[in-house]
């Protein structure tokens, strides 16, 4: 059941459910841009933590923004939303190739891959 209702104005939705989104997506990518020696280091594997953590609000947002539209069915939602975060944290991967100090990791992307299932797991549980 989509959030929208069809008398709503289509800049309403996109304003309220896709602009979070792209603001988020945008703090994505300059978190990425960050050259590696200027991230302290607290703990072990907290980079893995921190890419669950952001991928989980990504998530979150994407599925948030999916649903509010009700296009397709719940699972086609869910894949939807898994997808575009999976696709993004690639994408964020290949980024930081060329930001100093930085590599890219497939075991970074398991860990957006983690936190972008969690947020979709949520979203099929509550709904």
């Amino acid at each position: 059941m989509p959030v929208l209702r069809a008398e709503d104005p289509p800049i309403a939705g996109f304003i309220k459910y896709w602009i979070p989104v792209l603001i988020y997506a945008t703090i994505i990518f300059y978190l990425s841009a960050i050259p590696g020696k200027e991230i302290p280091q607290v703990f072990a594997f907290q980079d893995k933590l921190v890419h669950i953590l952001e991928y989980l609000g990504f998530g979150l947002l994407m599925n948030r923004a999916f649903w509010a539209y009700g296009w397709g069915s719940r699972k086609t939602r869910f894949w939807l939303a898994l997808a575009v975060c999976v696709l993004y944290g690639l994408s964020d991967e290949f980024h930081q190739l060329f930001v100093p100090y930085r590599t890219a990791s497939l075991l970074d992307v398991l860990a957006d891959f983690t936190g972008s299932l969690t947020a979709g797991l949520f979203y099929l549980w509550q709904k």
